[in-house]
């Protein structure tokens, strides 16, 4: 087990005792769950397939069971009864398991993400290592287009917490890059967003080169009348090469600009729009239905102060606690705990599980939990009824209060959350 997971929701920097707790600096975010009942049937159902599976390997020399799939025909789902001790006060959920396999093909945790996204009509909450998957933003947009044509104005809110460290993010900028795209926020992680332009860019001159040259191959064996349109057609080839050249123009613009404030972009003023991603030449609709907030959480250091630097060997290094939820709230009705993070490994490759419900009582009660952590137990920006998007509004207002107090004030922070920023320019395409 990683020390991490000794870590308690203080988040704190300090280290203890391997004994007593977490040994590590970097704290741990992560939600879990006691489950009991006849869910346990399926969950059981799910490991002893896996484990059954003809690549899994002998660790050691102890013994190990095997065909545990032949053994557990002696049980029934009934078996499996609720322990009304455990729980929110005994209260009995329905529930499902849905998981992610590679033999047999299973994709259900995906499905069950693109259908509910197309059911939210308040928020979206996500709490998860990755925010990396473009087709669940894709499916909202198709939904939002529907609703919109029903006569639905307010937009819904999406409030996000995620990782922005290189340790957290991993190799994936590229699909992160995609999904803030989508979203119009590539505004918090824009040196990334300027160099996959650049590269798309780039892209567009080699195919105009391409045509070009098929043009011209063409004109040897032109006939007197075919002329012009050959003409035509090279005149239409320049003038889209000259037109990408004037976007790389203005992209490496964008590029340099205000590349000596970069390490304090978070200091400026965030209560206007921004539209980088217009700037940058993507189409984005002026009413897209959703507006977001992309967050990561602050640790505390040794005084209990909210901090995003701490000093090792006589150096600030970034502080961020390390998001390894998985958790997904939507209109506080619809609760997804588990494995699967927000990429496409966990939506089609990887082996994952997740067990989902559908109780209002239980996800308000999650919810709040959680935000009452992450925003210092704010009630404007923790409150109940967010099944209601105006409600969902001012609420979400309310967070933008807390990024912009968290942004202007250094060194007194009054909760753990602050604005995902990331800076580094480097494209990476692993997931």
């Amino acid at each position: 087990m990683l020390d991490n997971y000794w870590d308690d929701s203080e988040h704190s920097l300090n280290t203890r005792a391997p004994h007593l707790g977490k040994n590590c600096v970097t704290p741990m975010q992560d939600v879990s769950s006691i489950v009991t009942g006849q869910v346990l049937w399926d969950i059981n159902y799910n490991f002893c397939q896996s484990w059954d599976r003809q690549n899994n390997t002998q660790w050691g020399t102890d013994n190990i069971e095997t065909d545990l799939m032949e053994q557990r025909k002696r049980f029934v789902r009934t078996d499996y009864q609720p322990n009304t001790k455990l729980g929110a006060e005994g209260k009995l959920l329905m529930a499902q398991i849905v998981r992610t396999y590679d033999d047999p093909d299973v994709e259900d945790i995906m499905q069950v993400y693109l259908k509910n996204i197309k059911q939210t009509t308040s928020y979206i909450y996500t709490e998860n290592q990755y925010f990396r998957f473009p087709p669940l933003v894709s499916a909202f947009i198709e939904h939002w287009e529907r609703m919109r044509g029903a006569g639905r104005e307010g937009p819904i809110h999406w409030f996000a917490i995620t990782n922005s460290s290189d340790a957290g993010i991993g190799k994936g900028t590229k699909t992160t890059n995609d999904m803030l795209r989508l979203l119009g926020r590539q505004d918090v992680m824009p040196n990334v967003a300027k160099a996959v332009r650049e590269e798309e860019l780039k892209w567009q001159l080699k195919i105009l080169d391409i045509q070009e040259t098929k043009v011209r191959n063409d004109a040897l064996n032109y006939i007197p009348a075919a002329k012009p349109l050959l003409n035509q057609n090279l005149k239409t080839v320049e003038e889209q090469r000259q037109w990408v050249r004037q976007e790389m123009t203005r992209i490496e613009a964008l590029k340099t600009e205000n590349a000596d404030t970069a390490d304090t972009a978070d200091d400026n003023d965030e209560t206007k729009e921004t539209n980088l991603t217009r700037e940058l030449g993507y189409e984005l609709s002026d009413n897209p239905g959703i507006k977001a907030h992309i967050c990561t959480l602050m640790p505390k250091d040794k005084t209990g102060k909210y901090v995003h630097t701490y000093k090792k060997q006589g150096k600030d290094e970034p502080a961020e606690v390390y998001v390894h939820s998985k958790v997904t709230i939507m209109d506080d009705v619809f609760t997804f705990i588990g494995s699967a993070n927000l990429n496409t490994r966990s939506m089609q490759l990887d082996t994952e599980l997740g067990i989902l419900t559908e109780c209002h009582e239980s996800t308000q009660a999650l919810r709040k939990r959680l935000w009452g952590l992450h925003t210092g137990n704010n009630p404007a920006a923790n409150p109940d009824k967010m099944h209601d998007y105006q409600v969902a509004a001012k609420a979400f207002s309310s967070w933008q209060e807390i990024i912009n107090i968290n942004k202007k004030i250094a060194n007194s922070y009054n909760c753990a959350l602050r604005e995902f920023l990331r800076t580094d320019p480097d494209i990476s395409r692993m997931d």
